[in-house]
């Protein structure tokens, strides 16, 4: 496998009544939440996830534009 570099947009969220939450747009259901906004930036460990799985199904998580 190659060593090309992604990068994907996150989209941070915090209402005052609840805990943070990090979405990635490009892909579908990729989500993390956590109490202080360290926690929530884990979304590394969820993007490694869905490369797996995404691999395991032959698939591809975005096309290259």
């Amino acid at each position: 496998m190659g060593g090309a570099i992604v990068r994907y947009a996150v989209l941070l969220e915090k209402d005052p009544d609840s805990d943070w939450g990090v979405t990635v747009p490009d892909l579908p259901g990729c989500f993390s939440a956590g109490t202080t906004l360290d926690e929530a930036l884990e979304i590394q460990r969820i993007l490694d996830a869905a490369r797996r799985s995404a691999r395991e199904r032959r698939q591809v998580l975005i096309e290259e534009v």
